[in-house]
This record gives C-alpha cells, sequence and structure tokens, in this order.
C-alpha cells in the first residue's frame, strides 16, 4: 500500500457493535492507475469492548497499509481474468503441447464455471471448498478433482505473489471424497497373448517397449537412432500430435536412461535393418514425422486385444503401470522411481549420460524373464456324455 499515514475511525452502529473505517490505495490492474477504496469492518461490540479497544484493533488493521511503500494490485478482477490476463502470460511458457491442453482443458471445464466470474477478493476457503464439493457432487473422479485443486491454488499462488491478493485461500481446502480413479493392469498371461498375435515387426518392437521400457507414449514414438546407445536407450524427446521436441520432456527427471535386455537389443537391431533406419526416428509416420500413439493404438493393437478377449484398455499408461506394479517385488521403490522417471530427489541436467544402476538393469532383466516365462493355460476339453460314451462302446 500506499506510504500515506491515516488514524481512521471508529463508529458504533445501531446494532451496538463497532465498525473501523479506513482507506486503501489500489492499483487498477488495466490502466496501472492508483484508486483510494473505502474499507471497513466490524471489530468487536459494545458489550466486549470499549472504544479505546476499538480503536486499538483498528490501528492493528490500518499499521501495514502506514508503513507499507506500494500500492496493491485491485482484487476485485475476477478469477476468469487473473488467469487470461497475468496467470497465463506468465506460465505457458513453461508448459509443453500436452500440458498446455491439459491446463487449458482444467481451467475451461472444471474452474471457470464455478469461479471464473468471482472476485479475487470473494475467493475466499469457503469458496474454495465448496468448489471442489460440487465437483465431487458431480461425481467426477478424484484425479479431475485433484487437478482442479491445483489449477485453483496455482493461480491464486501467482494471485498472492503479484500482490492482488495478502493469502492464498486454497492452501488449507481440503480433497473431499470423490469417486475413485480407475487404475486398471494387465497381466502376464495377457501380455503373452498379445506378444504372440502381434506378428508385424514394428507393431512388436512397439509393443515390447511399452511393456518393459515404461514409457510414455510420447517418449516412445520420439525415439530417435541416437537415442540407443549401447544397452541403454535415452529418453530425452517427446513426440506429441505428429511434432518431435527434441530435447524436451515433461519435466527434467524424466530425462533417463533405460536398460534393454538382451532380447530387446536384438529386436532393435532386426528392425534397424528393415526400415534402413540410420538416423531420424526409430517409428516415422508416413511422411516422416512421429507416429500418433492413438491411432496406432486403434488400428494396430486393440483389435488385436478384442479378439483375444482382453477386457484391459490396451494403451501406454496401462503397460507403465503394470510395468511399475510387477517390479514392485523385483526391486526396490527406488528402481522403480528411475526406471519411470518419477524420481525426485535430485535434477540433473547431464543425467542421459549417467550410469544405469545395475540394480535396476537387474530389475528389468527380472521382469522380462518372468513375464516370458509365463504360460498360457491351455483351455480345459468339455467333458463327454454318458450317452456318447455307451454309443462308442456298442460301436465296438
Amino acid at each position: 500500500m500506499r506510504q500515506r499515514h491515516q488514524n481512521g475511525r471508529v463508529e458504533l452502529t445501531a446494532a451496538k457493535t463497532w465498525k473501523a473505517h479506513w482507506y486503501e490505495y489500489v492499483k487498477d490492474p488495466i490502466t496501472a492507475t492508483e484508486k483510494r477504496v473505502h474499507k471497513s469492518k466490524i471489530v468487536g461490540t459494545k458489550a466486549e469492548m470499549t472504544k479505546w479497544k476499538a480503536t486499538e484493533e483498528l490501528g492493528k488493521l490500518i499499521a501495514p497499509l502506514n508503513t507499507g511503500g506500494n500500492s496493491r494490485n485491485d482484487n476485485r478482477v475476477t478469477l476468469g481474468w487473473f488467469y487470461d490476463n497475468r496467470f497465463k502470460p506468465m506460465r505457458e511458457g513453461g508448459w509443453g503441447p500436452a500440458t498446455k491442453r491439459g491446463n487449458e482443458t482444467d481451467m475451461e471445464n472444471y474452474v471457470r464455471p464455478f469461479l471464473g466470474d468471482t472476485t479475487l477478493s470473494n475467493v475466499d476457503l469457503f469458496a474454495c471448498q465448496t468448489h471442489l464439493n460440487q465437483l465431487a457432487a458431480k461425481n467426477y473422479c478424484e484425479a479431475v478433482v485433484a487437478r482442479a485443486k491445483t489449477m485453483v491454488w496455482s493461480i491464486l499462488e501467482v494471485a498472492r505473489k503479484s500482490k492482488f491478493i495478502s493469502e492464498n485461500p486454497a492452501e488449507e481446502a481440503r480433497m473431499p471424497k470423490c469417486k475413485a480413479t480407475k487404475k486398471p493392469t494387465i497381466n502376464k498371461v495377457d501380455i503373452v497373448r498379445l506378444f504372440k498375435a502381434v506378428t508385424d515387426p514394428r507393431d512388436h518392437l512397439i509393443l515390447h517397449i511399452g511393456v518393459f521400457c515404461a514409457m510414455t507414449s510420447s517418449e516412445v514414438f520420439g525415439i530417435e537412432w541416437e537415442c540407443i546407445d549401447g544397452d541403454s536407450l535415452m529418453v530425452r524427446n517427446t513426440a506429441y500430435h505428429g511434432e518431435l521436441y527434441a530435447w524436451r520432456v515433461k519435466r527434467k527427471t524424466r530425462f533417463r536412461n533405460v536398460p534393454l535386455v538382451p532380447e530387446l537389443k536384438s529386436e532393435l537391431a532386426r528392425w534397424k535393418k528393415l526400415s534402413g533406419g540410420k538416423t531420424g526416428l526409430v517409428f516415422p509416420g508416413d511422411e516422416g514425422s512421429p507416429m500418433w500413439p492413438g491411432i496406432w493404438l486403434q488400428k494396430r493393437i486393440q483389435p488385436i486385444a478384442k479378439e483375444l478377449g482382453i477386457t484391459v484398455p490396451v494403451n501406454f499408461q496401462v503397460l507403465r503401470r503394470s510395468c511399475a506394479t510387477r517390479n514392485q517385488k523385483n526391486g526396490s521403490i527406488k528402481d522403480v522411481q528411475a526406471h519411470l522417471g518419477h524420481s525426485s530427489a535430485s535434477t540433473t541436467e547431464n543425467v542421459y549420460i549417467q550410469e544405469i544402476p545395475g540394480s535396476v538393469r537387474s530389475m528389468v532383466a527380472s521382469d522380462f524373464k518372468d513375464v516370458m516365462s509365463t504360460k498360457i493355460p491351455r483351455a480345459k476339453r468339455p467333458p463327454k456324455s454318458k450317452g456318447k460314451v455307451l454309443q462308442m462302446a456298442a460301436n465296438q
């Protein structure tokens, strides 16, 4: 607030309460001009305190105004306006295409309809908690509600740091009870059945990488031949909507080396010979750009899974989750985190050249042997009917 000394005043209302009055100087976010805004607050009742005590409470309220050096921004702008004109321009420079699309979807579907027209001054803890409760009441799953909670907290945190509001009310908001998010996994028998049914060498290799390398779809289709270094695969690119983003991943910890078992190395070598690949993408589309994961799954893998009677949705998220679930018994939690790129212990710029811990390599090798040694149970033959057996005996 601007450094203008004021004493304020206290009045006794008809309801026998002490009402404090003072002024604040706020900056219009559009014109950057200052405005003097009248403020008031009930500080107590006549039965509880004397006028002298009420004046003392007023002094506590205006003390920061008399000592501050700057006017604050106007908190009467709406949360939607702040997102469009402050939050998004300040943050979108660090968003990748997928993150940008996800954030905009969350804002338009789960935040703006509920809080978009509410002024920042009115977005208090009650408003934040009511917003989350409304989403849960509409039967949105836990993951959606959690993303909306994070979005509101992020917007208000930027508003706090930008001095539009004095505190972030979303700090104290709690997650309501929501519909559980489905987290399906695919079992080893169905994985082996898929491997046997997928005969195309390219599709078999992509499936192999998805099952054992625990990579996201954007990471798989962003692989270049230069990323294959001996017995490891360097995750350093992502592909999204047919575009390659070299040396760009979701977060820095996703830059990692993924171990390759000998069988997968051999399969990669065969595919390199068949495709004539030397540089560029390992799995290019028709025009040389990255393949679209959704289209590949819909046309090449999911029809086969449907014919096999596999009811679990076969996609890279399920394959990745299934790999993490299986490997909980093959290695430590830290090994699983390193394999999936989920570790938050440190962020290293040159992580792609670091050696893979032996324990991680051992975990991946154990997972491969465990899955590929799984035998598909034979279908039971239906028992012969008693009448048929007697007829066979009579014929003899």
